[in-house]
């Protein structure tokens, strides 16, 4: 089942949400803004969410609900198409009609990675999913007609891929597939990131194309608890806790130039897969570039803990990030310009201090920045990002920021 806002029972497209919610924090979110006037961002209500819905007749309606889905994670248009991709948990892509009601026979398998992609489902009180499908974005000159028939996918993966086992080692793995016409082959795959990770959860995996044309990768901090501190404002060291930007079209000259240094592997056993990056290059003016190897040049932004969730809303070029919080606030954070430092893991929200903290850094990197909104566990306890809405369809929302809780279920 899916659930879209809607306006009097009407179709309001494209403004999507999934209803399925994961207690893995997962949620999938999308509706496409349009080129309208833009508006300024300012304090919604003194920085309180409102308690009542802006217009009576917004409802979330099911949609598409001959369709059995399983875990669908995320939902966008196929370019040059009348159809959307749809992805489930467990690495099938599918396509369906861009309508409400299209049914199973109109569901096309269009990739199934189901043989790498690794994600693991159990039973106690309540049913819970980790690892998986994380997220996709095609290429912006997809279906062009130049040669960029890419879609760029973040997943975990896990060596012997056995559902049932849980244990390390994991891999937060970024990848290319290309498009052959009728589907996306799983043999062209291309893999730019695969970061070793020894815990699951707390992957990241918000993916956008931002305006310069690079590819904005979020990634969390690896999900461990004692051991979190261990790769949280750091350049050095891994692919962890923060956002990287990346030219995947490598260009060279005076934008972008070669990968300049590896990840750290010091502390991924020697008998399993060593991470790596590759298939990119480093655009020029990222905010770390050094041109010595000192840091891993690829960091636009550090200091998140698990930004599931981060898009991009094209009329004020602002980046939008849900990042959950551990014990004391969930983060929506806006990030407008590079090097800025969200300030995990030694504050959450506005707090200081807790479980996990570490002091404070020496040197700090980058600029501080306090999250837009923050909200601690009365409101709910696991954001997760959406969108700026640029629709037509309902004037009140135009130019908010929707986005829901994936631990009390509210939009």
């Amino acid at each position: 089942m899916i659930k879209a806002l809607s306006l009097q029972q009407r179709k309001v497209w494209p403004i999507l949400f999934f209803s399925i919610l994961f207690l893995s924090f997962k949620v999938a979110v999308l509706f496409q803004p349009g080129l309208d006037s833009v508006e300024a961002i300012d304090p919604f209500l003194n920085g309180n969410l409102p308690n009542i819905k802006p217009n009576s007749e917004i409802d979330l309606v099911e949609i598409h609900t001959e369709i059995p889905w399983e875990s669908p994670q995320a939902i966008l248009p196929f370019p040059g198409t009348n159809n959307l991709l749809v992805v489930e948990m467990d690495g099938r892509f599918f396509t369906i009609p861009d309508t409400d009601d299209a049914s199973e026979a109109e569901r096309t398998l269009v990739m199934d990675i189901q043989d790498r992609c690794w994600y693991y489902a159990w039973s106690g009180e309540v049913g819970q999913k980790h690892g998986g499908f994380q997220n996709v974005a095609f290429h912006p000159n997809f279906g062009q007609g130049l040669g960029k028939d890419y879609i760029y996918v973040y997943y975990v993966h896990k060596t012997d891929n056995e559902a049932s086992d849980w244990n390390p080692p994991y891999y937060d793995r970024l990848s290319r597939f290309t498009w052959n016409g009728t589907g996306f082959d799983p043999n062209s795959e291309l893999i730019m990131i695969n970061q070793y990770d020894t815990h699951k959860g707390h992957d990241g995996s918000g993916l956008v194309f931002g305006g310069d044309g690079f590819l904005y990768v979020t990634v969390g901090d690896e999900g461990s608890f004692g051991d979190a501190i261990l790769h949280t404002q750091m350049l050095n060291d891994r692919f962890r806790s923060g956002v990287w930007r990346i030219d995947v079209d490598m260009q060279g000259g005076t934008i972008s130039h070669p990968i300049q240094r590896q990840p750290n592997n010091d502390n991924t056993p020697a008998n399993v897969e060593q991470s790596y990056t590759q298939g990119y290059y480093i655009p020029n003016d990222n905010p770390w570039v050094t041109g010595t190897g000192e840091f891993l040049e690829e960091f636009y932004a550090i200091g998140l803990r698990q930004p599931f969730r981060m898009t991009y809303d094209a009329p004020t070029g602002n980046f939008w990030i849900g990042d959950v919080g551990e014990s004391k606030f969930e983060e929506i954070n806006i990030m407008d310009k590079p090097a800025l430092n969200f300030q995990w893991n030694y504050k959450e929200g506005f707090a200081e201090g807790g479980r996990d903290f570490i002091d404070y850094p020496n040197p700090i990197y980058g600029e501080e920045r306090v999250p837009l909104y923050a909200y601690d566990g009365s409101v709910g306890s696991a954001v997760i990002g959406g969108y700026v809405y640029r629709g037509t369809e309902i004037p009140e929302l135009y130019g908010k920021y929707i986005y829901g809780d994936n631990a009390n279920g509210l939009v």
